[in-house]
């Protein structure tokens, strides 16, 4: 009997026809009878069925808060060089409406909220499996495009001196950084005298594009968000006294139904982040896992 891996198999009895085919996907039995020729057929079948088939990917989903990108983009860079056929597919929003998401059914295996007070309506409807893990505190910034006059004042009563014309904060009701701007201008006396001049953006990253586009003359933002490019090249910015908010805990959970590739990607993330924020007393998330603090200050 001689086999060669050049041409289909080729029976007297049927009538397949041959072509040329990859030396890998075929085999040619030229000889006579029909026994010898139905072993060699069988030998090809199995063959066929338990070859070696490429991996397929697996798909990641997670759901974020829009200001954490900058962050988890890196990470999941990282993620793909540790871990070649995974897909991480990442869904940014303000981290109310994500939670609304996931409670509507939306699939996603793990959600990085920008404050833990989101994650009460998932705790209550049982849909948290692991976590929370702390990967970072938010702090607040006060963000001033190039071009704009307006004071950069760490006390924010610079905003009650040189009012701008627009101020961009996010959503209070949807996004836990405006929660956290409107608390700091209260507690500053400054948030009546600029009603009428606050703008709000959905998300702590929408806010943020306005004074990029220059549609504002000031914004209220998180400090990892700035820290990334292009805010240092197209504004300054500067720390906003810690007298008047509470830095916000940025927290992460593996919901339930989470695949085995998923339950990887959190413990990956846990891990990494998890770890460089205790490093850091938690003192930003933008210092993990690259340190920017500082950039594009006065």
């Amino acid at each position: 009997m001689s086999i060669q891996p050049e041409w289909v198999v080729l029976c007297p009895w049927f009538s397949w026809g041959a072509r040329p085919l990859s030396e890998s996907s075929v085999i040619v039995y030229r000889g006579g009878g029909f026994r010898r020729c139905m072993v060699v057929v069988v030998i090809g079948l199995l063959w066929w069925l338990f070859r070696p088939f490429p991996a397929f990917a697996a798909t990641i989903t997670a759901a974020a808060a829009s200001s954490l990108r900058p962050v988890l983009e890196r990470v999941r860079q990282d993620y793909r060089q540790h871990v070649r056929d995974a897909e991480v597919r990442l869904v940014y929003a303000a981290s109310g409406t994500l939670v609304q998401q996931i409670r509507h059914g939306a699939p996603y295996a793990l959600f990085f909220s920008a404050a833990p007070e989101f994650l009460r309506p998932l705790e209550r409807d049982g849909r948290i499996c692991e976590g929370p893990v702390v990967i970072g505190e938010g702090y607040l910034v006060l963000y001033v495009p190039k071009g704009a006059k307006v004071p950069l004042d760490a006390s924010l009563m610079g905003l009650k001196r040189s009012p701008p014309r627009h101020l961009a904060i996010a959503d209070p009701a949807v996004a836990p950084f405006g929660r956290v701007a409107r608390h700091a201008l209260e507690k500053a006396s400054v948030w009546q005298p600029l009603q009428g001049r606050v703008v709000y953006g959905e998300s702590a990253a929408q806010a943020a594009q306005m004074a990029l586009s220059g549609a504002v003359d000031a914004a209220l933002l998180p400090r990892h968000l700035v820290q990334s490019a292009p805010f240092g090249q197209r504004g300054r910015w500067v720390a906003v006294e810690r007298s008047l908010y509470r830095p916000t805990p940025l927290t992460m959970v593996l919901l339930c139904g989470a695949t085995a590739a998923e339950h990887a990607f959190y413990t990956f993330v846990r891990d990494r982040l998890g770890s460089c924020a205790t490093e850091m007393k938690a003192e930003s998330v933008g210092a993990c896992p690259s340190s920017g603090d500082g950039a594009g200050r006065r």
